[in-house]
């Protein structure tokens, strides 16, 4: 296959794709000289789509070679699959350098491109279609020293550019030997004696957000967040200990939290060691395991005084939820801790008997989704055998009512994992730490 039929043929995959593209350089000079790259602007998140079109229709007539693949832009090598008589692959390629095309605030330079919006896409820049051999290729019939102008142009632009930059844009059909000259990005505007200064603020920015990427690359998949969820007598507090076991042994760092729900935990804690005081009681360690053994539910009595107590414990733990706890889990995870968090945001609509507020129940929208939320799914009859205080009516009413407020939130909803917990304890722990270990 010759260079100019497989410049072709890739073509035609990348116009049948539908994929949003101009080429930077003006190729009406085709037929296409082996050794001279081709610099491809493509549209957002198109990359991925076009790398997948080209291997799936290309990998079994040519070899294809990516590098400095980062989703954003992409180099690609395509050799003809054939070999010569030294059992090399022959020489001639072709060479696509693909980068994503991001839209550019050009509020500064407005006022010397007449006809061009505040911010440039790219299915606004001025692009023309030329025909190859019955193939329609779609170029940009701009300078490519615009699309530099647009990237490293300074917040301030100096007024004494303003003829250099006017003459530069009603030149549109610049001499390709200065076309081609747009890879030295920088060294070619201190030529034009643009100046030095214009790219300091560019060179420092850029710095700073190679570093910021670094940063937030570094944390992003470190930690993780993991809620667990489900009614009382459950096995969420077992299962969830042999999670911890696990990660203590393998010396993975982790922080647990009982809820999220930060200040008011504190606070009932709090109160909780002043009765056992005035009672007597011994204090347990906070090293100990804490199990809820509570056998007062705190019924609906039928009140108004009920149903206002509800209400405002419900909207003071969104609020310490929201405001105190979400932060907290989510610096945990960005400082690299796997957070788990044994009682779910989720459960603070429904635990300890609270009525159904449903306008309040739509907060949940608002709610981050952990990387796990993992639910916790028993038989309502040998729940009530571990819990006597509760009835299989009020179990049910907890797996239907956690099933409605999860709709308000798709995300969140996404990361549910059903652990049976009514037959084997160690299969349900075994499956609860293969999961949180793989993702």
């Amino acid at each position: 296959m010759k260079n100019s039929s497989l410049l072709n043929q890739i073509f035609e995959i990348i116009n049948e794709g539908e994929i949003n593209y101009a080429i930077i350089r003006n190729y009406e000079e085709l037929p296409y000289k082996t050794g001279k790259d081709i610099d491809v602007l493509v549209a957002r998140g198109q990359i991925n789509k076009l790398i997948f079109e080209l291997k799936n229709n290309l990998q079994e007539e040519c070899i294809l070679i990516c590098s400095k693949f980062n989703g954003k832009s992409a180099t690609v090598y395509v050799y003809n699959n054939q070999l010569n008589q030294s059992n090399k692959i022959n020489s001639g390629e072709i060479c696509f350098h693909f980068t994503e095309y991001v839209s550019y605030k050009t509020s500064k330079i407005q006022k010397f491109v007449k006809g061009y919006s505040k911010r440039i896409y790219l299915e606004d820049l001025n692009t023309k279609w030329i025909v190859n051999n019955g193939l329609n290729i779609m170029i940009l019939n701009e300078p490519a020293e615009f699309l530099l102008l647009l990237i490293h142009w300074k917040k301030k632009p100096k007024v004494k550019y303003e003829k250099k930059l006017n003459d530069l844009f009603k030149n549109v059909n610049y001499p390709q030997e200065y076309l081609d000259l747009y890879r030295i990005d920088v060294e070619y505007f201190k030529k034009l004696n643009f100046g030095e200064n214009t790219f300091k603020g560019v060179k420092i920015t850029t710095i700073i957000h190679q570093l910021f990427e670094l940063i937030r690359s570094k944390l992003k998949h470190n930690g993780k967040v993991i809620f667990f969820s489900g009614p009382d007598g459950s096995g969420k507090t077992s299962n969830m200990m042999e999670l911890i076991y696990f990660l203590k042994n393998k010396n993975i760092r982790y922080r647990h939290y009982y809820s999220m729900q930060i200040l008011t935990g504190k606070f009932v804690e709090l109160r909780k060691l002043l009765k056992r005081a005035i009672k007597g009681e011994k204090v347990k360690a906070k090293t100990e395991t804490q199990f809820d053994l509570q056998t007062n539910r705190d019924r609906n009595d039928g009140t108004l005084l009920w149903k206002t107590r509800r209400l405002v414990g419900l909207i003071t733990g969104l609020l310490d939820i929201i405001f105190i706890g979400y932060p907290l889990v989510f610096v945990k995870k960005m400082l690299g801790f796997t957070v788990i968090v044994e009682t779910s945001p989720m459960d603070i609509f429904i635990k300890r008997h609270r009525p159904s507020f449903p306008l309040i129940e739509k907060s949940v929208a608002i709610f981050k989704s952990p990387d796990i939320l993992f639910l916790m799914h028993s038989n309502p009859k040998s729940i009530v055998e571990r819990k006597p205080e509760l009835t299989e009516e009020e179990i049910q009413s907890y797996y239907q009512r956690i099933s409605q407020i999860s709709r308000n939130n798709i995300k969140l909803m996404r990361t549910i994992e059903r652990i049976d917990t009514s037959n084997n304890f160690n299969n349900s722990s075994q499956k609860i730490i293969q999961i949180a270990t793989s993702r």
